[in-house]
């Protein structure tokens, strides 16, 4: 073969196509790199878009609430009621609205301005309101010094690890009329806090007197924002500037109550309203209900939980669970455990980790209140023996649900299960996701034993595993069902 007939067959050599390759590789790989990385700045993007149109939706939604119900303790209830803005479930903590499938916990805050400069109208007494902080200046002008509110809402959501939040405000100025009559003072016949009171049920009648800033036509009542009727004008004030109203606090248990006037012209326009807090703390806590439990050997043989019932006593801060060392209940008992209205979620429940290894056990709980001495709480009546819960060593633990399935439909991962058997009934099942190394790790549990089903409607888009077990009525828990794994789209 010539030489010129090999040099037209010339090809490529290995190295040259490794190097080729390779080169190729580098910009491939850079490519995905970085379509990657647009993909996630655009979900981050998408969600903190989804996050401030739903603080905005939340403030939008302030401007429904009615003026007298924008309060701290009243807000997020009132914002909750507006469409679209309900809470998305029930089992997670706080406040939750999905938007664009990001769950988003809202939080709203609302305080009150006394703009002396800007309203033109000086500045006033700020007792018995929430102002903010930074409408600190008081004076005796303003007979109504709530100008306007200050709602700020925070949308707070997980992603990747790490908190994201985003914050909206608004100012909501007060709708009172300036021609209308403006309640100028609110006084009580009995000074708050109401420390005494007759037995429990009685009639206990606080009179409150009311003067407007020019005469009235009529004067309204109200507590805790809901009407209550009109005032009477006192007949010794030819003015009509001078009004009465009864509460009767008789039959209301004990804690802090807002009682509210607002006076009207002829013309059903109303002026500035006032508020005043009005604190009940006559009596001490009723002894708690429903008090249950026993020992569970699920989490060892030393370990006793136990729940109740909350009290309706609005001034309860918590209670506590005492172990019985005596013959009868006594102030030597041992304390087992304290539970704070700060920790909603641990309020009526509590264990014993280190429960002794005797046949028989008592136990008891009172609540706590606020105290009418100097103590720093008051508790609730220890109850007789016959009134306290025994807790026996041995329990019996219920059988294991079987069966456990998990599928998904709109409104999250839906469980059954096969129901269990106990020598007595099963109070209720346990749902544990994704952990079972501790009872810190639960997650929720059903109603009651006759539901043999959960769905949980915060799964998201995350694989999860699921355990179920039964606890019967004196709080035995069954061993934990085969697991179950499921994704939700």
């Amino acid at each position: 073969m010539s030489p010129s007939r090999r040099s037209d067959q010339a090809g490529f050599t290995l190295v040259e196509v490794v190097v080729a390759a390779a080169i190729l590789l580098v910009g491939v790989l850079g490519a995905l790199t970085m379509l990657d990385t647009a993909n996630a700045v655009t979900a981050r993007t998408a969600a903190r878009e989804a996050g401030t149109h739903l603080a905005r939706e939340v403030i939008e939604a302030a401007r429904a609430v009615p003026y007298p119900n924008m309060t701290p303790a009243r807000l997020q209830a009132e914002l909750e009621a507006q469409p679209g803005l309900g809470d998305s479930s029930a089992s997670v903590a706080g406040w939750t609205v999905v938007r664009r499938n990001v769950t988003f916990t809202l939080t709203a805050t609302v305080c009150s301005v006394d703009d002396g400069t800007v309203a033109g109208d000086g500045y006033g007494s700020h007792a018995g309101g929430n102002f903010c902080a930074d409408s600190t200046q008081t004076g005796t002008n303003d007979f109504n010094p709530d100008d306007y509110k200050r709602v700020a809402v925070t949308a707070t959501w997980q992603r990747s690890g790490r908190t994201h939040s985003v914050t909206q405000e608004a100012v909501i100025n007060n709708p009172g009329s300036a021609f209308a009559p403006a309640i100028r003072t609110l006084d009580a016949s009995l000074t708050s806090p109401v420390l005494s009171g007759p037995a429990p049920g009685s009639s206990q009648v606080i009179t409150f007197t009311t003067t407007t800033s020019i005469p009235a036509h009529d004067v309204r009542w109200a507590l805790d924002g809901l009407d209550r009727g009109s005032a009477w004008a006192v007949t010794s004030d030819a003015a009509k500037k001078t009004w009465k109203f009864d509460w009767d606090i008789g039959g209301l248990v004990d804690g802090t109550y807002q009682v509210s006037a607002t006076a009207f012209d002829e013309h059903g326009q109303a002026g500035a309203g006032r508020t005043r807090p009005m604190v009940l703390n006559r009596y001490a806590p009723a002894p708690p209900t429903g008090f249950a439990g026993g020992r569970n050997p699920l989490w060892g043989t030393d370990f006793a939980e136990f729940q109740w019932n909350p009290n309706p006593e609005r001034d309860v801060t918590g209670y506590r669970v005492y172990r019985v060392t005596g013959e009868v209940p006594s102030a030597a008992d041992v304390v087992v455990c304290t539970t704070s209205v700060s920790d909603p979620q641990t309020l009526t429940s509590c264990a014993d980790k280190a429960a002794p290894a005797a046949d028989l056990l008592r136990y008891y709980v009172v609540a706590l209140a606020t105290s009418r001495s100097s103590a720093p709480v008051e508790e609730s009546a220890r109850p007789a023996l016959d009134g306290t819960l025994a807790v026996r060593r041995v329990n019996p633990r219920p059988s294991v649900p079987g069966d456990v399935t998990a599928s998904v439909d709109s409104e999250g991962v839906r469980l059954s299960w096969a129901p269990s058997t106990d020598d007595g009934t099963v109070r209720f099942y346990r749902i544990y996701r994704d952990d079972n190394t501790s009872v810190r790790v639960r997650y929720d549990r059903t109603i009651d034993g006759e539901a043999v089903g959960f769905v949980d409607a915060a799964a998201g888009t995350a694989a999860h595993r699921y355990w179920i077990t039964a606890v019967d009525d004196d709080f035995a828990e069954s061993e934990f069902s085969s697991p179950v794994e499921v994704t939700a789209p």
